[in-house]
């Protein structure tokens, strides 16, 4: 019953957001009548710092903000969904089944990107935007990878290169910068099982035909066309070219130290503890940039304080630590085990916050537990 909940929790995601949103309401209300039951704390090596996470996040807002307190809880507690991972069996037919269903999701989604792109000029999917399109392929991308692996079939490894081409061709940075740096890091894991400089180059030659074929299209993103002049000399490299290359990051790292500084000066306790809560931008005025979305430290300081920063990098800590040490069984696991390292990298230069999170940290709960099993 679990895994059948969990294919549709996964195909709602992809249709609707308010319907996956009401799904994971009642997964949380389910796996909290669960631990009332068993009268147990939760285990898993992420739960610690999440509870963490929460804390600053609810408190903030409620008070700075408590007409966004929804949004809070939406960025917090949902993320708790982690802890169904471990009602979830993981075999070899439940990860088949979910790695087809999501190449097959992929290349049903394809002829709806191009129609969005063609009719309003960006591509999006179902709900979203260029962003998900970026977010879903790079996990699509992974899908077809760990078929390709695990079975050796051209189709898969044909599948792997289109959806990372449709990543590409998005233009989003930080989710780029996530999925390469996660291809990388899926190098380090499976080592032992394929041989590297065959992985290696498969990997290489992905990265370089999809940005190779989204070259056209970089030609027309102002970022790219900016920076391109400045290499070459026709621009200068100023404040306002610096602004247009970065997406205002570097304007708004500017606001985002004025404000921790101001806070510092006046003694305000309570933001450098818990912060001044969710979409702290319509709420703090700064003469510079757009916002407060620039380097995360200095923008999740802000939001949500000092405790949801420790908790947010004690995260990361736990996360990665734990992949580096996984000793792979399956190669079908990759998306689970792997999607949430291209959301923690890609917000790096965003915020820790995505609306499908809480799902990519359930399918982890189900790898660290299945390894707890194993052990």
């Amino acid at each position: 019953m679990a895994e059948i909940f969990l294919i549709f929790l996964t195909i709602s995601s992809f249709v609707s957001i308010t319907l996956f949103e009401a799904l994971v309401v009642l997964a949380l209300l389910y796996i909290t009548i669960i631990y009332w039951k068993r009268k147990k704390l939760p285990k898993g090596i992420l739960f610690p710092p999440l509870l963490l996470h929460t804390l600053p996040v609810l408190l903030s807002t409620a008070w700075y903000a408590p007409n966004l307190l929804g949004k809070g809880i939406e960025r917090s507690v949902f993320l708790l969904l982690y802890l169904g991972g471990s009602e979830i069996r993981m075999t070899e037919r439940f990860l088949y089944r979910l790695n087809l269903l999501l190449v097959s999701i992929g290349f049903l989604m394809i002829p709806i990107v191009l129609y969005n792109y063609k009719q309003k000029g960006i591509a999006s999917p179902l709900w979203g935007g260029i962003f998900e399109v970026a977010v879903f392929y790079s996990l699509f991308s992974l899908s077809a990878l760990a078929l390709f692996i695990r079975t050796k079939r051209i189709v898969w490894l044909v599948a792997f290169l289109l959806f990372l081409f449709i990543a590409f061709f998005t233009l989003r940075r930080s989710t780029l910068l996530g999925l390469i740096i996660t291809l990388f890091l899926l190098l380090f894991i499976i080592r032992e099982h394929i041989k590297l400089r065959y992985a290696l180059a498969i990997i290489l030659f992905s990265l370089f035909a999809g940005g190779l074929f989204s070259y056209n299209f970089i030609q027309k993103d102002v970022r790219f066309q900016t920076l391109y002049k400045v290499f070459v000399g026709e621009a200068s490299l100023d404040q306002q070219t610096l602004d247009t290359i970065s997406s205002y990051r570097l304007a708004n790292l500017k606001a985002s130290l004025w404000i921790i500084e101001k806070d510092i000066r006046e003694g305000n306790i309570v933001p450098l503890l818990i912060g001044h809560g969710v979409k702290p931008e319509e709420r703090l005025e700064v003469k510079w940039g757009v916002g407060f979305e620039s380097f995360f430290i200095f923008s999740e300081f802000i939001e949500k304080g000092f405790l949801g920063l420790l908790a947010i990098l004690w995260l990361y800590w736990r996360y990665y630590s734990f992949v580096l040490r996984y000793k792979i069984r399956d190669f079908l696991v990759i998306p689970l085990l792997l999607m949430p390292s291209i959301m923690f990298i890609g917000s790096l230069f965003t915020f820790f916050w995505d609306a499908l999170l809480p799902l990519y940290l359930l399918w982890f709960g189900i790898v660290e537990a299945e390894k707890e099993d194993k052990n």
